[in-house]
C-alpha cells in the first residue's frame, strides 16, 4: 500500500512537466507561426508593391514605345510622302519633257516637210504656167528640182518613220548572213550619185566578211546616212575614209571625213532628233539623220562614237555585234 502511493507521488510531477513543456513548445509553435505569418505578410506586401512598380515601369515602357512607335511611323509616313511627291513631280517633269520634245518633233518636221513641199509647188506651178517659154534644159532643170525636194520629202518621212518604229519597239530586226563587201560596195554606188567630181571615197574591209549575220536594212540606214552626211558637210570636197572591220563577234565601220567638223558644245547634242550644229551655215538638212543612225545602231546592241575638230572633220566609228 506505501509502495503505491509512493509511486503514484513520483508520477504526478512527471506528468505535470509534462505538460508544461507541450504547452511551451505549443506556445513557440505560436509564436513561430505568428513570426511567419507576419513574414510572409510582409513579404507578399513587398511583392505586391513590387509587381506594381513593374506594372508602372512595363506600362510606363510600353506608353514610350506607344509613343516612339507612333512617332517612327509619323515620320516614315512623311517621308513616303515627301518620296511619292517627289516621283509625281519627277514623272510631271517627264512628261512635260515628252510634250515638249513631241511638239519640237512635229514643229520641226512640219517645217522639215513643207519647204521640199512647197518648192515642189512652186516649181509645178512655174511649169504649167510657163513651159512654152521654157528650154529644154530649164524645164529640165526644174523637173530636177521637183526630183531632189521629193527625194527630201521620202528621205524626212522615212526617218520620222524610222525614229519612231524605234521609240515605240515597233522595229522587228531581220538578222541574215550578208556578205559585207558586196553590201557596202552596192551602197557606194547609191552615194556617189549625190557625190561632186570632188569626192573621193577610199573604201577598205578586213576580216572574214562573208557571212555576218547584221539586220541589212538597219545597216543600210546606219550607213547611208553617216556616208551622206560626211559627204553633205564637206562642201568643199575632200578625202572620205570608209573602213570595215570584220572580228569573230562584232563589224566595226569607220567613217572619216575632211569636211566642216563638229562644234565641241555640238557633240554632246548632235544625235537629238532635229538638232543642228552652229557651224552649219546655209548646209540644208533636217536634222534627223545622226538622230536616225543612233537609233538603229542601239536596236542592234551596239554603239557610236564621235571624234570632230572644227575646220579638220569628223569621224563616226559603229560597232556592232553580230553572231
Amino acid at each position: 500500500m506505501h509502495d503505491n502511493k509512493t509511486h503514484n507521488q513520483v508520477i504526478i510531477p512527471i506528468e505535470v512537466k509534462q505538460h508544461n513543456d507541450l504547452e511551451w513548445r505549443i506556445e513557440d509553435l505560436n509564436i513561430q507561426l505568428t513570426q511567419e505569418r507576419r513574414m510572409r505578410q510582409h513579404l507578399e506586401a513587398e511583392l505586391r508593391a513590387e509587381r506594381q512598380r513593374a506594372e508602372e515601369e512595363i506600362r510606363q515602357a510600353y506608353n514610350s514605345l506607344e509613343k516612339r512607335a507612333t512617332e517612327l511611323a509619323a515620320q516614315q509616313l512623311q517621308k513616303s510622302l515627301e518620296e511619292l511627291a517627289e516621283e509625281s513631280s519627277l514623272a510631271l517633269a517627264r512628261e512635260q519633257e515628252r510634250s515638249r520634245i513631241r511638239f519640237h518633233f512635229f514643229s520641226m518636221a512640219s517645217h522639215e516637210l513643207r519647204t521640199p513641199l512647197s518648192t515642189i509647188l512652186v516649181t509645178i506651178q512655174c511649169l504649167l504656167s510657163f513651159s512654152h517659154k521654157l528650154s529644154d534644159e530649164q524645164t529640165i532643170r526644174k523637173f530636177s528640182q521637183i526630183e531632189t525636194a521629193a527625194k527630201r520629202v521620202i528621205q524626212v518621212i522615212n526617218d520620222i518613220l524610222a525614229i519612231n518604229r524605234a521609240e515605240t519597239c515597233q522595229t522587228k530586226l531581220v538578222t541574215r548572213p550578208l556578205n559585207l563587201k558586196q553590201f557596202c560596195s552596192n551602197l557606194l554606188e547609191e552615194i556617189k550619185l549625190n557625190a561632186s567630181s570632188n569626192h573621193t571615197i577610199n573604201f577598205t574591209i578586213q576580216g572574214n566578211y562573208n557571212q555576218v549575220g547584221i539586220d541589212e536594212k538597219n545597216l543600210h540606214s546606219i550607213l547611208n546616212n553617216l556616208l551622206f552626211n560626211a559627204i553633205k558637210y564637206s562642201p568643199q570636197g575632200g578625202q572620205i575614209d570608209f573602213d570595215v572591220t570584220c572580228e569573230p563577234a562584232k563589224a566595226t565601220f569607220k567613217i572619216q571625213d575632211q569636211g566642216i567638223g563638229i562644234c565641241r558644245s555640238d557633240q554632246s547634242h548632235i544625235f537629238e532628233p532635229f538638232y543642228r550644229g552652229e557651224n552649219i551655215e546655209n548646209i540644208t538638212g533636217s536634222g534627223l539623220g545622226l538622230a536616225v543612225v543612233k537609233k538603229c545602231v542601239e536596236l542592234q546592241g551596239g554603239r557610236v562614237d564621235l571624234t570632230s575638230e572644227v575646220g579638220v572633220g569628223t569621224t563616226f566609228t559603229v560597232t556592232i555585234p553580230y553572231s
